[in-house]
């Protein structure tokens, strides 16, 4: 996949199937757009932003359940072929008519033109899907718009996926995602404390912009050196010990090394319990132990019904 930033002297080589959105999770209904535009047999081009429309429109910080990372891991896995940002600061004003043909017909050679059920675009965020078809029809391209993923009734959307995450409700988040919520960051410097306990953990603080977990504990896995390794892990801020930022410590179980400065994919599977503050270390340390059986014995469940939440 490539992955291109938009500049003025930017011309595809190839007619394209665009599919615009700003696919944040880049969930079952954002999959569903791509499937369509996989069937045109032409490269298929996401054309997104760097950032979301709210920031720049609203001065409103939304929480992303991805980062950018994330996000094209999972755009490569659909078999996208190219992978377009805009600023949005710089086309926030441009008009619907104008963004389709000088941007999507001119500059991306798009042939047809896909969009998702609630899409707004053009100044204002004026235009929805109906007029994006009718503009596509007047410069002779084809625009489709893809109904709704419904799951248990409900159209699946990022905002919906966000309260699950915040409700510590992975399972049902999987669902909708059609993968576990995950976690890709930098392994940080912690206190080490759980070397001493003789359960080692690696640290990673979460992003700014990152929809925060229920804070608890999870029965996750973390990749290391390409392989899913089954491990337990706390959301949160450490009230035990103590930190100034919110994180994610993982204990890999019977796992060794070194993994200082490495970014490590977690995967959060399953709800273990609410964050807690322990009396003192020893207490702490017990718990980790019990923790972590709890997510050894999931994980061999899980293992002979992978579908389980």
């Amino acid at each position: 996949m490539r992955i291109i930033y938009y500049s003025e002297n930017l011309v595809l080589d190839k007619p394209t199937a665009a599919v615009l959105g700003y696919f944040d999770g880049v969930h079952k209904g954002h999959a569903a757009v791509i499937a369509a535009a996989r069937q045109t047999g032409l490269e298929v081009t996401v054309v997104t932003f760097l950032q979301h429309p709210s920031e720049v429109l609203q001065n409103r910080s939304v929480a992303m359940l991805m980062n950018s990372a994330l996000k094209e891991e999972a755009f490569a896995a659909l078999g996208v072929d190219n992978l377009i940002y805009l600023d949005f600061a710089a086309f926030k004003d441009i008009s619907a008519e104008d963004f389709i043909y000088d941007i999507l017909i001119a500059k991306l050679r798009a042939k047809y033109v896909f969009c998702g059920f609630n899409y707004r675009f053009g100044k204002g965020g004026l235009a929805s899907s109906k007029e994006l078809l009718e503009i596509c029809k007047k410069h002779g391209i084809e625009g489709i718009c893809v109904e709704p993923v419904l799951i248990e009734g409900l159209a699946v959307s990022s905002t919906q996926i966000r309260k699950l995450v915040e409700n510590g409700e992975m399972g049902k988040a999987a669902l909708l995602l059609g993968r576990p919520f995950s976690l890709f960051l930098d392994v940080i410097h912690g206190r080490m404390l759980g070397r001493t306990f003789g359960t080692p953990t690696i640290n990673q603080k979460l992003e700014e912009k990152q929809v925060r977990p229920h804070f608890g504990v999870y029965a996750t896995t973390a990749f290391v050196g390409g392989k899913a390794l089954p491990a337990v892990t706390n959301i949160g801020v450490k009230p035990t010990v103590g930190s100034k930022f919110v994180t994610a410590e993982t204990y890999i179980l019977d796992f060794t090394g070194d993994l200082y400065g490495e970014k490590v994919k977690i995967d959060l599977f399953r709800f273990l319990r609410d964050e807690i503050k322990f009396d003192n270390t020893e207490m702490l340390r017990e718990q980790i132990f019990k923790d972590s059986m709890i997510a050894k014995s999931f994980f061999e469940g899980y293992a002979s019904c992978p579908n389980m939440v």
